[in-house]
């Protein structure tokens, strides 16, 4: 950038205004953190236990100040992440946590989606669908955008196939059971204010779910595939359990809630954000290959940096 600039003290021997030219060189800075744990005080905001073994190719924020934040000390479990960060004094409990890039404290972590604002003002919703959903054993049930005001649920070897969209679980439960299926492209769910303790999000033993978050210029909202209100109950519990298949693309974002991974869960996480209030891993669990593409693709997530 250049400007011209009054001479003052420079007029004697100046014989014209100068320029003044000035650059700024800026980076953006995707780090590799796909797990971040809110809740500022509990013993294990995240929790490894019941032998599971996790491994995640990426890095772990914990804001919990408690001495055991990230609690391994169940026997048989353990934890290997590229870099974990715990909110000082906070620390982590356990002879199984490993981190290639080191563990550190740090000061509180930041809801990294504080800026991001829900898809819909809840209290303005009306129902589309009021009546529970089902896909009934071998039932195949499609389904358009719109606000779900009661279960969305697949029975036996039912499956739902989600059309490109927003869906708003307003009141309402999605469940997929153990051989039953969720197929979504391009699909966003949020969870409002509404919600109870019944209403979870919860894939249990043997489902296959594909889900992938909207990319930019598609609707729903882009990069995130769930979005939990900021306001909905603190009691809600997801699960992602027992050997479920799953496919999962986007931001999982339950900012006041448990989330769990039990039972030989299987994430292919090279494209998943999580950022929960508390999370837990139990049996044998795994998380593939971190590549930012989540990142990217929301622009509230992507950090610049001043580098000259």
């Amino acid at each position: 950038m250049r400007r011209p600039a009054n001479r003052f003290f420079t007029y004697s021997f100046l014989g014209a205004d100068p320029n003044v030219s000035a650059r700024a060189v800026a980076a953006v800075d995707l780090e590799d953190t796909c797990v971040y744990a809110l809740n500022p005080t509990i013993r294990g905001a995240v929790k490894v236990a019941g032998g599971a073994t996790v491994n995640l190719s990426c890095g772990i924020k914990v804001n919990s100040i408690d001495t055991a934040a990230l609690d391994q000390s169940s026997a048989g479990s353990c934890l290997s992440s590229t870099l974990i960060k715990i909110h000082a004094p906070g620390w982590y409990d356990g002879p199984c946590v490993n981190a290639t890039e080191g563990i550190y404290t740090t000061v509180a972590v930041k809801d990294p989606m504080l800026l991001v604002d829900p898809p819909v003002d809840p209290n303005t919703l009306t129902c589309d669908h009021t009546a529970k959903i089902m896909a009934n054993s071998g039932d195949h049930v499609v389904l358009d955008p719109g606000t779900y005001c009661n279960s969305i649920e697949t029975v036996s070897t039912g499956q739902i196939t989600f059309n490109p969209g927003l869906y708003v679980l307003h009141g309402a439960a999605l469940k997929v059971s153990a051989s039953g299926s969720l197929q979504g492209d391009g699909v966003t769910f949020y969870i409002t204010p509404d919600a109870s303790a019944s209403d979870s999000i919860n894939f249990q033993a043997g489902a296959t779910v594909d889900l992938k978050a909207p990319t930019a210029g598609e609707a729903g909202m882009p990069g995130i595939l769930f979005y939990q209100d900021r306001n909905a109950p603190t009691n809600l519990t997801h699960h992602f359990t027992a050997e479920a298949n799953m496919n999962l693309e986007g931001t999982l974002y339950f900012p006041t809630s448990q989330v769990n991974f039990a039972g030989g869960s299987s994430l292919d996480a090279k494209a998943v954000m999580l950022i929960v209030d508390t999370l837990s891993f139990t049996g044998q669990s795994h998380v593939g290959e971190f590549e930012g593409s989540v990142i990217e693709s929301n622009p509230s997530l992507i950090t610049a940096i001043l580098l000259e």
